[in-house]
């Protein structure tokens, strides 16, 4: 959904309660509430959705909570992937960067100079 930003901002969740009582445990009251004012919202339809194609697993979105979805995903061929995990990396200081393209020789020629100071093999 292109223009999830605009619908959301019809939605009930964004004026009534607090983040708390969207991301309550599935089996509070806080979360009966929360999905009985999902129950009554214009974009219930749509929020659910979202939640399901994006693999939110957290928060009721839609009227579900953290288990329906899960649900839904196991009887559906499961959790959609948000991103493909294959872009990411963690470099030598420890931070996740995204790359257009890994470049694994570089990576390996890295690791042949720091081993020829550490006096130690690859």
């Amino acid at each position: 959904m292109s223009d999830w930003h605009d619908v959301r901002l019809k939605g009930f969740c964004r004026t009534i309660g607090t983040p708390d009582d969207w991301f309550a445990p599935a089996a509070s009251k806080r979360a009966k509430i929360a999905k009985a004012v999902c129950s009554l919202c214009p974009i219930l339809t749509a929020c659910g959705d979202y939640a399901r194609e994006q693999g939110i697993e957290d928060g009721i979105w839609g009227g579900q909570d953290e288990e329906q979805r899960r649900a839904y995903w196991e009887n559906n061929g499961g959790r959609p992937t948000l991103f493909d995990e294959s872009l990411l990396h963690i470099d030598r200081q420890d931070q996740l960067r995204v790359n257009e393209e890994p470049d694994w020789r570089e990576a390996d020629m890295q690791a042949e100079h720091d081993a020829e100071f550490d006096g130690g093999p690859v």
